[in-house]
């Protein structure tokens, strides 16, 4: 398991499991305050791109964008600054697209 903390954003990584689909689960808590976890597992070696939006579509946090190895990644998001309501996790890779929906109640 590996660990890493940028931007408000924090990430593990477990590279041991090998998933046999990619797969998104439901983000926990839910709802939160002030941090989510969103649970991603990636199938084979791809470019991801994971993002929090707000109601209106618009990306506030990049969670991730690179390459990425097989595995299970946790991310955590910290809508420590961010207003109460409904945001959204995207997870996009080349073979794969999904969004969850997540509420933030302060």
């Amino acid at each position: 398991m590996h660990t890493a903390i940028s931007s408000g954003v924090s990430v593990e990584v477990d590279q041991v499991f090998i998933p046999t689909e990619y797969a998104v689960f439901a983000p926990y808590p839910n709802p939160f305050n002030p941090d989510v976890k969103v649970l991603v597992d990636i199938l084979q070696q791809d470019w991801v791109h994971i993002s929090i939006l707000n109601a209106r579509g618009q990306e506030i946090s990049l969670l991730e964008n690179r390459e990425l190895t097989p595995g299970r990644y946790e991310y955590q998001w910290h809508g420590t600054h961010h207003a109460s309501g409904i945001y959204f996790a995207r997870i996009q890779a080349s073979h794969f697209s999904r969004t969850i929906k997540m509420s933030l109640l302060k």
